[in-house]
């Protein structure tokens, strides 16, 4: 089964959950998907963030903002599209949920900061002969 008939499939199978259904999408929300589509997304669904379609730098380099990579990668931005395109049917905003994923994969993590351990138990790296252990305790 592809992937189209798969999805199609389970929209179908969950149609009554209300979670699955996109709300009616209002002026303000074809806007938004709009800008959205055109590569822009909201910081805390306020600030416009121009990320564009491809090419999405993930770690969120566009605010200087602690909260800013987490938000950008909870996909927030898919709501609208998604209540757009069921208001209007408009590829543009299906497309838009999808170009992100398909086009700027996700990079792999940075390498560890520490060498591997010494399988030989050498000590100095970790394994059978040294290392270092840390532990977190929460604040008193």
């Amino acid at each position: 089964m592809d992937v189209r008939k798969a999805i199609l499939a389970r929209a179908e199978a969950l149609a009554d959950f209300l979670g699955q259904r996109a709300p009616p999408a209002s002026a303000r929300t074809l806007d938004r998907a709009a800008k959205i589509a055109s590569g822009t997304v909201f910081f805390y669904r306020k600030t416009p963030v121009e990320v564009g379609l491809s090419g999405i730098d993930w770690s969120g380099s566009h605010i200087k903002h602690q909260e800013w990579p987490a938000q950008l990668n909870r996909f927030s931005y898919l709501g609208p599209l998604a209540s757009a395109y069921r208001e209007t049917g408009e590829e543009r905003f299906a497309l838009a949920a999808r170009a992100p994923r398909k086009r700027s994969p996700i990079p792999p993590p940075a390498p560890a900061p520490h060498p591997p351990p010494d399988p030989s138990g050498g000590g100095g790296g970790g394994g059978a002969g040294g290392g270092s252990c840390a532990a977190r305790y929460p604040h008193a």
